[in-house]
């Protein structure tokens, strides 16, 4: 499961954080000092963020199964607001974000027309279908509800003989199935195998993506960083766009 704690730094917040790391789950541990955090696990993600930064927190929640808080007021007299503010800001963002697609409709329009060739056995590239230097695979994950095969045609990275798909529209359906599965069937032409999925840490996966980016990957336009961002940049675009290492099982 992936885990968001607001409040991490806390005492409470280090316990808690602690016993969802030794629970085996996935945590994004939210804290104005990330610096000052003690704790290090590879399944660990120490964000830097103000609850009352609206933009950071969203980025901390997207894609998380569950948000956990442990955040602490010093007593007043006056009326106590941390929670209410955040909760309205959120609130009114959710209601804006909900009229919008993530993915476009020509993008959907193309993926069914994608997976139709390549279910054929055609052996697609990307980005331009027919040529380009990222090999496309119908990429089959198990529903993390239905417990039916899902399937969508995604790009594949390679580089230093490693494979890596990203998710360039966010938290979708098929990023959520693969967390819970933790492996996928990869078809090309009359090729399948099976393959396991790690996510990568924020660290690691800002720096794959730097890598591509730099080296001129068309897809990664959609992660919303140029070859000029900084690394914090690319830091909190692989927030909303994981990356997976794939390896043969």
């Amino acid at each position: 499961m992936n885990i968001v704690i607001f409040g991490a730094n806390g005492a409470t917040g280090k316990i808690l954080t602690k016993q969802a790391l030794d629970s085996g789950h996935r945590v994004t541990a939210v804290t104005r000092h990330p610096e000052a955090f003690p704790l290090r696990d590879a399944r660990l993600n120490v964000m830097g963020a103000d609850v009352f930064d609206l933009a950071l927190v969203e980025q901390a929640v997207a894609g998380q199964d569950a948000v956990l808080s442990t955040l602490g007021v010093p007593f007043r007299r006056k009326p106590i607001t941390l929670y209410q503010g955040a909760e309205q800001k959120l609130r009114k963002r959710k209601k804006a974000m909900a009229k919008k697609s993530h993915i476009p409709f020509y993008t959907r329009l193309g993926n069914v027309l994608t997976l139709t060739l390549m279910r054929a056995g055609v052996k697609l590239v990307g980005p331009y279908i027919f040529f380009g230097s990222y090999p496309m695979y119908l990429f089959t994950v198990r529903g993390r509800k239905s417990g039916q095969p899902r399937t969508v045609v995604l790009a594949i990275m390679e580089r230093n003989g490693k494979r890596y798909v990203g998710s360039p529209y966010g938290i979708v359906d098929w990023v959520r199935n693969l967390r819970a599965a933790g492996e996928a069937i990869l078809t090309r032409g009359r090729r399948a195998e099976t393959v396991t999925a790690r996510e990568l840490p924020t660290d690691e996966a800002a720096l794959i993506l730097r890598e591509e980016t730099r080296g001129g990957n068309p897809f990664t336009r959609f992660y919303g960083v140029t070859a000029d961002s900084s690394l914090e940049e690319f830091e909190r675009a692989v927030v909303i766009h994981p990356l997976f290492v794939l390896e043969r099982k």
